[in-house]
């Protein structure tokens, strides 16, 4: 799959095929009126969709949360991505789900930090955690959390900069997948600590490079949606106008697409992007824009798959 390819519309009950780039793809992105040169805050919801109904195989019934971290940091700081060795910190939250590794690196190239809390998914599913501040020069924004329990594997996204013709975004959600840091060679839930001694660098699982829990029928669904909101009086000011080429245009509602990771669906509400059942697909927006223009130049598109599984 290259990154200016349609790839084919998807939903959370939906599964993503096998393969694809490390990449963000937009459909009917929801553009307000405030220019990237100001700073704005979101609000940010996390959702669980790693629920025994989609992941019925062998789903632990202590199934929870790590404590969510979202961060904004400008193009030249990836706080992880595919094809990269995990750092201390993002092993270290996939592993055991503690963050303090992970914040201190983050003090250092981070410009706004928020941490939410565990959450277990019998009790609840979802959190609203700490507003999120964007500027220009931390425009780009990366979340993780790891799935637990789990030799060390995550969910989240990387390096995504939500805008369109220099205009931020006044609404999204991001659908993501689970990967895998590269540190622990274990293959089910409870399994072992099994240290992948050299580790390999971090990557998405799929029936390619893992047979575990997560992987149905060679499919893989998404497990967590984080969706993001200007408040208050931003929010005012971000309604009324959509930009696509420097022309007013209708927001389209239509189904989320997916280039590798994660899923990107602005124009759609919470409620549609984690409905259950969703299988209907609705108009299909025409996609003419850039993908790079979502991404960190240095992201690497390719995903190498963990040895040994």
């Amino acid at each position: 799959t290259t990154p200016n390819s349609l790839p084919a519309s998807i939903s959370p009950s939906q599964p993503r095929p096998d393969g694809g780039a490390a990449g963000v793809l937009s459909a009917g992105e929801k553009v307000s009126t405030i220019p990237v040169t100001r700073n704005i805050k979101y609000s940010v919801n996390f959702t669980n969709l790693w629920k025994r109904t989609r992941h019925p195989v062998d789903y632990p019934d202590s199934a929870h949360w790590s404590p969510p971290v979202i961060a904004t940091h400008n193009s030249t700081f990836q706080m992880w991505t595919t094809g990269a060795p995990a750092s201390p910190g993002v092993q270290q939250v996939a592993e055991t789900g503690n963050t303090a590794t992970l914040r201190s690196e983050l003090n250092k190239r981070a410009g706004s930090v928020s941490v939410g809390r565990a959450t277990f998914n019998n009790i609840e599913q979802s959190q609203l955690i700490q507003d999120i501040e964007l500027s220009p020069t931390s425009n780009f924004v990366s979340t993780i959390t790891m799935l637990a329990p789990s030799p060390d594997w995550f969910t989240g996204f990387s390096n995504l900069y939500p805008q369109t013709n220099g205009f931020w975004w006044s609404s999204f959600t991001v659908l993501s997948y689970p990967f895998d840091s590269g540190t622990d060679s274990g293959i089910t839930y409870s399994s072992p600590d099994q240290p992948t001694n050299p580790a390999v660098p971090v990557f998405e699982i799929n029936a390619t490079n893992s047979a575990g829990p997560l992987v149905l029928n060679r499919n893989v669904f998404p497990v967590g949606s984080w969706t993001f909101s200007l408040q208050g009086e931003q929010l005012k000011t971000a309604q009324g106008r959509n930009v696509q080429n420097g022309k007013e245009r209708q927001i389209i509602t239509g189904p989320t697409f997916f280039l590798g990771f994660p899923a990107v669906s602005p124009a759609m509400s919470p409620a549609e992007n984690i409905a259950p059942t969703t299988t209907t697909e609705i108009g299909q927006p025409t996609f003419t824009q850039d993908l790079s223009e979502y991404l960190a130049p240095s992201v690497p598109i390719i995903t190498k798959p963990k040895e040994n599984r």
